[in-house]
């Protein structure tokens, strides 16, 4: 994420996993399907957000599963990010690092979640992204 001023940032971006593309409804709607990893660099209380800097789990709604702070996301730098998740064990972990930086061994995020009852046989994953009134650019480096 490369914010336009230094110290505030639009929102951040998501990686998304729904069984439709887009999402009409999905804010209030328990039962939907849709799970997201998201680095969010804005403050929003009515989502449960700790701060303006953090990774957030969302299933099914955007109030978080799991929250943590994470490295100062609207710094520019690249940055990359593991999201693995163990079925057997559910166990999902979010991992951060600057580019060309080892993964470090302790995730910043390691929460338990069942995501048996969201994944469905077939879905879309991506990523999403927003500015709010703030411009920022997001990019996606593979």
């Amino acid at each position: 994420m490369v914010p336009q001023l230094t110290t505030v940032s639009g929102h951040g971006i998501t990686l998304a996993f729904s069984p439709f593309m887009g999402f009409p409804g999905a804010v209030a709607n328990f039962s939907n399907h849709v799970f997201a990893v998201e680095l969010d660099t804005i403050l929003s209380p009515e989502f449960a957000d700790i701060n303006d800097n953090h990774v957030g789990i969302d299933m099914n709604n955007l109030n978080k599963e799991g929250i943590n702070k994470s490295l100062h996301l609207i710094s520019g730098d690249p940055m990359q990010v593991w999201i693995e998740y163990d079925g057997a064990e559910e166990q999902l972990n979010a991992t951060l690092a600057l580019l060309c930086y080892p993964k470090p061994e302790i995730p910043l995020l390691s929460i338990s979640l069942d995501l048996s009852s969201v994944f469905m046989d077939s879905m879309y994953m991506g990523f999403s992204s927003s500015t709010g009134a703030i411009a920022s650019s997001h990019y996606i480096l593979g």
